[in-house]
Protein backbone atom coordinates (compact mmCIF):
# COMPACT_ATOMS: atom_id res chain seq x y z
CA UNK A 1 0.00 0.00 0.00
CA UNK A 2 1.56 3.35 -1.14
CA UNK A 3 2.08 6.12 1.29
CA UNK A 4 0.90 8.32 -1.52
CA UNK A 5 -2.69 6.43 -1.64
CA UNK A 6 -3.00 7.55 2.09
CA UNK A 7 -1.58 10.73 2.26
CA UNK A 8 -4.56 11.50 -1.06
CA UNK A 9 -7.52 9.97 1.23
CA UNK A 10 -6.31 11.85 4.07
CA UNK A 11 -6.74 15.01 2.40
CA UNK A 12 -9.65 14.25 0.26
CA UNK A 13 -11.59 13.13 3.83
CA UNK A 14 -10.49 16.37 5.02
CA UNK A 15 -11.97 18.29 2.52
CA UNK A 16 -15.12 16.76 3.18
CA UNK A 17 -15.11 17.06 7.07
CA UNK A 18 -13.65 20.74 7.30
CA UNK A 19 -16.87 22.43 8.20
CA UNK A 20 -18.20 20.25 10.78
CA UNK A 21 -14.56 19.03 12.27
CA UNK A 22 -14.46 21.86 15.34
CA UNK A 23 -18.00 20.37 16.64
CA UNK A 24 -16.54 17.60 17.66
CA UNK A 25 -12.76 18.26 18.43
CA UNK A 26 -13.19 18.21 22.27
CA UNK A 27 -9.68 15.79 22.45
CA UNK A 28 -7.91 18.03 19.92
CA UNK A 29 -8.77 20.75 22.26
CA UNK A 30 -7.64 19.40 24.82
CA UNK A 31 -4.23 18.16 23.54
CA UNK A 32 -3.49 21.60 22.24
CA UNK A 33 -3.68 23.19 25.48
CA UNK A 34 -1.70 20.64 27.48
CA UNK A 35 0.49 20.88 24.42
CA UNK A 36 1.24 24.98 24.59
CA UNK A 37 1.63 24.92 28.63
CA UNK A 38 4.67 22.15 28.30
CA UNK A 39 6.51 25.17 26.06
CA UNK A 40 10.05 26.46 27.83
CA UNK A 41 10.83 29.57 25.62
CA UNK A 42 12.85 32.36 26.72
CA UNK A 43 11.16 34.93 24.86
CA UNK A 44 8.04 35.52 22.91
CA UNK A 45 8.95 33.77 19.68
CA UNK A 46 8.75 36.07 16.50
CA UNK A 47 7.80 33.50 14.04
CA UNK A 48 6.01 30.26 14.39
CA UNK A 49 4.82 27.22 12.35
CA UNK A 50 1.55 25.31 13.32
CA UNK A 51 2.25 22.32 11.17
CA UNK A 52 -1.22 20.66 10.66
CA UNK A 53 -3.02 23.61 11.74
CA UNK A 54 -6.67 21.91 10.69
CA UNK A 55 -9.15 24.30 11.99
CA UNK A 56 -7.29 26.43 13.23
CA UNK A 57 -7.34 25.26 17.19
CA UNK A 58 -4.24 26.16 17.83
CA UNK A 59 -3.17 28.51 15.87
CA UNK A 60 -5.63 30.75 17.52
CA UNK A 61 -3.83 29.86 21.22
CA UNK A 62 -0.60 30.94 19.53
CA UNK A 63 -1.80 34.22 18.58
CA UNK A 64 -3.50 34.71 21.99
CA UNK A 65 -0.44 33.58 23.87
CA UNK A 66 1.81 35.61 22.05
CA UNK A 67 0.40 38.81 20.64
CA UNK A 68 3.52 39.87 18.60
CA UNK A 69 4.03 36.66 16.79
CA UNK A 70 3.70 35.80 13.51
CA UNK A 71 2.08 32.28 12.55
CA UNK A 72 2.54 30.25 9.67
CA UNK A 73 0.07 28.16 9.41
CA UNK A 74 0.33 24.80 7.66
CA UNK A 75 -2.44 22.19 6.57
CA UNK A 76 -2.54 19.56 3.41
CA UNK A 77 -6.34 20.31 3.17
CA UNK A 78 -7.34 23.06 1.49
CA UNK A 79 -10.80 22.86 2.86
CA UNK A 80 -9.47 22.51 6.38
CA UNK A 81 -7.51 26.27 5.80
CA UNK A 82 -10.48 27.74 4.07
CA UNK A 83 -12.08 26.74 7.15
CA UNK A 84 -9.40 27.86 9.63
CA UNK A 85 -9.10 31.04 8.11
CA UNK A 86 -12.79 32.33 8.30
CA UNK A 87 -12.48 31.31 12.11
CA UNK A 88 -9.49 33.25 12.84
CA UNK A 89 -9.33 36.51 11.47
CA UNK A 90 -5.83 37.97 12.01
CA UNK A 91 -3.43 39.54 9.92
CA UNK A 92 -0.78 38.01 12.14
CA UNK A 93 -1.14 34.37 10.05
CA UNK A 94 -0.06 33.26 6.77
CA UNK A 95 -2.11 30.22 5.67
CA UNK A 96 0.01 27.40 3.20
CA UNK A 97 -1.18 24.56 1.71
CA UNK A 98 1.20 21.73 2.42
CA UNK A 99 2.39 18.04 3.30
CA UNK A 100 4.88 17.98 6.48
CA UNK A 101 7.56 16.48 4.58
CA UNK A 102 8.02 18.71 1.96
CA UNK A 103 7.26 22.09 3.13
CA UNK A 104 10.29 24.07 2.75
CA UNK A 105 10.56 27.82 4.00
CA UNK A 106 12.49 30.72 2.86
CA UNK A 107 13.16 31.46 6.44
CA UNK A 108 13.66 29.18 9.52
CA UNK A 109 11.28 28.93 12.84
CA UNK A 110 12.48 29.45 15.87
CA UNK A 111 9.68 27.71 17.28
CA UNK A 112 7.60 24.68 15.59
CA UNK A 113 4.70 22.81 16.95
CA UNK A 114 2.12 20.06 15.63
CA UNK A 115 -0.80 18.79 17.57
CA UNK A 116 -2.96 15.88 16.90
CA UNK A 117 -2.24 15.79 12.92
CA UNK A 118 1.37 14.50 12.62
CA UNK A 119 -0.01 10.50 13.25
CA UNK A 120 -1.55 11.16 9.58
CA UNK A 121 1.93 11.71 8.30
CA UNK A 122 2.32 9.18 5.30
CA UNK A 123 6.24 8.65 6.63
CA UNK A 124 6.82 10.18 10.44
CA UNK A 125 10.72 9.83 10.24
CA UNK A 126 10.56 12.17 7.05
CA UNK A 127 7.81 14.36 8.43
CA UNK A 128 9.52 14.99 11.84
CA UNK A 129 13.22 15.02 9.66
CA UNK A 130 12.02 17.88 7.56
CA UNK A 131 10.39 19.59 10.24
CA UNK A 132 13.53 19.67 12.43
CA UNK A 133 15.36 21.30 9.58
CA UNK A 134 12.80 24.01 9.22
CA UNK A 135 14.13 25.09 13.08
CA UNK A 136 16.56 27.91 13.30
CA UNK A 137 19.38 27.09 15.57
CA UNK A 138 18.35 26.51 18.83
CA UNK A 139 14.61 26.36 17.81
CA UNK A 140 12.10 24.58 19.87
CA UNK A 141 9.92 22.11 18.05
CA UNK A 142 6.70 20.60 20.11
CA UNK A 143 5.01 17.63 18.98
CA UNK A 144 1.63 16.18 20.39
CA UNK A 145 -0.32 13.03 18.59
CA UNK A 146 -2.39 10.27 18.55
CA UNK A 147 -0.41 7.29 19.30
CA UNK A 148 -1.11 3.27 19.34
CA UNK A 149 -3.18 2.47 22.56
CA UNK A 150 -5.86 5.38 20.91
CA UNK A 151 -9.42 3.53 20.24
CA UNK A 152 -8.44 0.15 22.26
CA UNK A 153 -12.29 -0.21 23.29
CA UNK A 154 -13.09 0.18 19.37
CA UNK A 155 -10.73 -1.94 18.46
CA UNK A 156 -11.26 -4.93 21.11
CA UNK A 157 -14.79 -4.90 19.76
CA UNK A 158 -13.49 -4.92 15.74
CA UNK A 159 -11.49 -7.94 16.72
CA UNK A 160 -14.46 -9.56 18.54
CA UNK A 161 -16.82 -9.02 15.40
CA UNK A 162 -14.42 -8.90 12.35
CA UNK A 163 -11.68 -10.45 13.40
CA UNK A 164 -11.10 -11.27 9.57
CA UNK A 165 -11.23 -7.46 8.75
CA UNK A 166 -8.27 -5.54 10.25
CA UNK A 167 -6.48 -2.71 9.18
CA UNK A 168 -3.60 -2.51 7.31
CA UNK A 169 -1.49 -0.41 9.75
CA UNK A 170 -2.03 1.46 12.94
CA UNK A 171 -0.80 4.64 14.84
CA UNK A 172 2.91 4.95 15.63
CA UNK A 173 4.34 3.95 18.50
CA UNK A 174 5.69 6.42 21.41
CA UNK A 175 9.26 5.19 20.61
CA UNK A 176 8.91 5.66 17.04
CA UNK A 177 8.18 9.31 17.29
CA UNK A 178 11.05 9.79 20.22
CA UNK A 179 13.53 7.55 17.87
CA UNK A 180 12.40 9.52 14.82
CA UNK A 181 12.98 12.65 17.10
CA UNK A 182 16.47 11.50 18.39
CA UNK A 183 17.50 10.31 14.40
CA UNK A 184 16.28 14.39 13.04
CA UNK A 185 19.56 15.62 15.04
CA UNK A 186 17.19 17.43 18.09
CA UNK A 187 17.93 16.97 21.89
CA UNK A 188 14.99 15.84 23.74
CA UNK A 189 13.96 18.17 26.48
CA UNK A 190 10.50 16.48 27.55
CA UNK A 191 8.64 13.73 26.40
CA UNK A 192 5.87 11.74 27.55
CA UNK A 193 2.54 10.14 26.99
CA UNK A 194 -1.14 10.47 29.00
CA UNK A 195 -4.35 9.62 28.15
CA UNK A 196 -7.67 11.16 26.94
CA UNK A 197 -11.06 9.06 28.62
CA UNK A 198 -13.68 10.99 26.29
CA UNK A 199 -17.25 9.73 27.24
CA UNK A 200 -19.78 9.68 24.51
CA UNK A 201 -23.77 9.18 24.63
CA UNK A 202 -23.48 5.81 22.94
CA UNK A 203 -21.29 3.76 20.18
CA UNK A 204 -22.85 5.20 17.48
CA UNK A 205 -22.13 8.63 18.54
CA UNK A 206 -18.68 7.30 19.06
CA UNK A 207 -18.16 6.22 14.96
CA UNK A 208 -20.33 9.49 13.93
CA UNK A 209 -17.74 11.48 15.94
CA UNK A 210 -14.42 9.60 15.07
CA UNK A 211 -15.67 9.98 11.50
CA UNK A 212 -16.06 13.32 11.28
CA UNK A 213 -12.75 13.97 13.40
CA UNK A 214 -10.71 11.81 10.62
CA UNK A 215 -9.87 8.77 12.20
CA UNK A 216 -11.79 6.64 9.58
CA UNK A 217 -10.36 8.66 6.70
CA UNK A 218 -6.51 7.54 5.27
CA UNK A 219 -5.89 3.84 4.34
CA UNK A 220 -3.90 3.03 7.10
CA UNK A 221 -6.41 2.74 9.97
CA UNK A 222 -9.74 1.33 8.09
CA UNK A 223 -10.64 -2.22 7.91
CA UNK A 224 -9.64 -3.87 4.91
CA UNK A 225 -12.92 -3.90 4.25
CA UNK A 226 -15.89 -2.20 4.57
CA UNK A 227 -18.50 -3.01 7.27
CA UNK A 228 -21.87 -4.93 6.13
CA UNK A 229 -24.68 -3.53 7.84
CA UNK A 230 -25.16 -6.48 10.80
CA UNK A 231 -21.29 -6.00 11.22
CA UNK A 232 -22.26 -2.63 12.02
CA UNK A 233 -25.00 -3.08 14.36
CA UNK A 234 -23.26 -6.09 15.87
CA UNK A 235 -19.99 -3.84 16.89
CA UNK A 236 -22.20 -0.61 17.85
CA UNK A 237 -24.28 -3.62 20.31
CA UNK A 238 -20.90 -5.01 21.87
CA UNK A 239 -19.77 -1.15 22.55
CA UNK A 240 -22.61 -0.33 24.02
CA UNK A 241 -22.58 -3.44 26.36
CA UNK A 242 -18.85 -3.62 27.56
CA UNK A 243 -18.10 -0.32 27.84
CA UNK A 244 -20.48 1.07 28.85
CA UNK A 245 -19.94 4.57 31.79
CA UNK A 246 -21.40 3.36 34.99
CA UNK A 247 -23.10 7.09 34.99
CA UNK A 248 -24.78 6.29 30.77
CA UNK A 249 -23.03 6.16 27.75
CA UNK A 250 -20.13 4.99 26.95
CA UNK A 251 -16.14 5.27 26.89
CA UNK A 252 -13.45 5.95 24.35
CA UNK A 253 -9.86 6.52 25.02
CA UNK A 254 -7.40 8.47 23.67
CA UNK A 255 -3.88 7.45 23.97
CA UNK A 256 -1.67 10.89 23.76
CA UNK A 257 2.34 10.93 23.09
CA UNK A 258 4.30 14.51 22.81
CA UNK A 259 8.00 15.72 22.95
CA UNK A 260 9.43 19.14 23.16
CA UNK A 261 13.12 18.70 21.27
CA UNK A 262 15.45 21.62 20.41
CA UNK A 263 17.75 22.06 17.47
CA UNK A 264 21.28 22.48 18.87
CA UNK A 265 22.42 25.90 18.27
Amino acid sequence: MSDWRHFRSVRRFFDRSAPRYEEVATVQTRTARDLLERLTLAEEPLRILDAGCGSGILTRMLLDRFPRSRVDALDVSERMLEEARSRTPSDRVRWIQSDFAYYTPSLTYPLIVSNASLHWAPNLEEAIRNLAECLAPGGLLAISLMVRGTLRELKACLQMVVAGKPPPGDLPDIEEVWLATDQSGLVREACGTYEVIQRYGSAMEVLHTLHIQGLTGGTRFRPSAPLVRSELSALMREYDRIFAHPDGGVIATYAVGWVCARRPT
